[in-house]
């Protein structure tokens, strides 16, 4: 029986390539259904696999080739307490996508984590464009507001980066 947590051969050599030229080109030559294969095959892999660097590998593919149906599976990643800790590129990847209905998610690693994860997250609040729940909003506005006030917050210019963004959707 074939191993469903490891890339095959191909999707490999597609998933590690350091040019995205090259990934382009190899995508390229898909035909719209081999292409959703691989997309699904990947989908799998980041699911099952505990190999983080090839969850890494399949989020930057996700990041230039996929589209908004991915971020549900980006997302149920980071949320997976044995994922703790190695989720800064699924974090990375989300931001090419609008992950609106997950503001508290990323609102909560501004605040919470290293640098690098931080970032990313603040881009992804960044591109956020649909609208939110006013309460949610409202929410998640506080809980930021809150921590710029907290002594203790090294990062207080992310958090409040976030809040202003986030202050274009106050109605």
């Amino acid at each position: 029986m074939e191993d469903q947590t490891k890339l095959d051969p191909e999707l490999a050599q597609l998933v590690s390539y350091r040019d995205v030229d090259r990934q382009k080109l190899a995508v390229s030559q898909m035909t719209v259904q081999r292409f959703r294969e691989v997309i699904q095959h990947l989908r799998l892999i980041l699911h099952k696999s505990d190999d983080f660097s090839i969850k890494d590998k399949i989020a930057l593919f996700f990041y230039e080739f996929g589209d908004d149906s991915l971020v549900d599976d980006l997302i149920e990643e980071i949320r997976k307490e044995e994922n703790q800790g190695h989720y800064g590129t699924l974090i990375f990847a989300c931001s090419a996508f609008d992950c609106s209905e997950y503001l508290r998610l990323f609102a909560d690693r501004v605040i919470a984590e290293n640098y690098e994860v931080a970032m990313s997250a603040l881009d992804v609040i960044e591109n956020m464009k649909k609208g939110f729940d006013e309460n949610e909003l409202q929410s998640v506005l506080e809980s930021l507001r809150n921590k710029t006030k907290d002594e203790s917050i090294e990062r207080k210019e992310n958090i409040e980066d976030a809040i202003l963004y986030l202050m274009k959707f106050v109605e």
